[in-house]
């Protein structure tokens, strides 16, 4: 997959961590990039306070 402008322009203001985990994924969607970017990620969404969908964000242990 190759991100085209449209989805980079997108991926502004986010964390620059986040932006190279993405861009990694788009090349390795089955390496563990997390291990070779040194980047901890979670699987985050929570249902029970407000309507948060299924999405990955910084571990908030190593981002606080």
């Amino acid at each position: 997959m190759i991100l085209n402008s449209r989805s980079l322009e997108k991926l502004e203001g986010v964390h620059p961590d986040l932006v190279r985990v993405v861009k990694l994924a788009a090349h390795y969607t089955e390496h563990d990039f997390m291990d070779e970017l040194k980047i901890s990620i979670i699987s985050g969404g929570d249902w029970k306070s407000f309507r948060d969908y299924p999405h990955i964000e910084l571990n908030r242990k190593n981002y606080p």
